[in-house]
């Protein structure tokens, strides 16, 4: 599972998201909201599916309550759906011999900065 979180600094909700991400043992690429509506690093069109990037532009606009945002595989979900499906594969694991719950990978830097 592909797991990109959308996020920007000082958000609770976002350090949380990750926190609990971190847990699991989820591997998973986070951007940097503010950088991306500053335009900063954004990449060209054939780097990342723009569908993301409407979609992660969206929800900064609507506010911080919207955020953090997550594509997973693909599609954009919101933060519960997110922290459901990266749950449900936390518990697949498990079930198949793979580790408790500790201190995971944590984030891969994105092509916008990362952490």
């Amino acid at each position: 599972m592909r797991v990109i979180m959308y996020g920007k600094p000082d958000c609770k909700n976002c350090d949380a998201a990750e926190a609990k991400l971190q847990k699991m043992g989820i591997d998973y690429i986070k951007h940097n909201l503010q950088e991306l509506q500053q335009g900063v690093s954004l990449p060209d069109k054939g780097t990342r599916p723009w569908k993301e990037l409407v979609a992660a532009g969206v929800q900064w606009a609507l506010g911080d309550e919207f955020i953090p945002v997550f594509v997973i595989d693909g599609e954009p979900v919101s933060y519960p759906a997110a922290m459901k499906a990266c749950k449900a594969l936390f518990r697949a694991q498990r079930a198949q011999g793979g580790p408790e719950m500790e201190e995971g990978p944590g984030p891969q830097k994105g092509p916008t900065g990362g952490p």
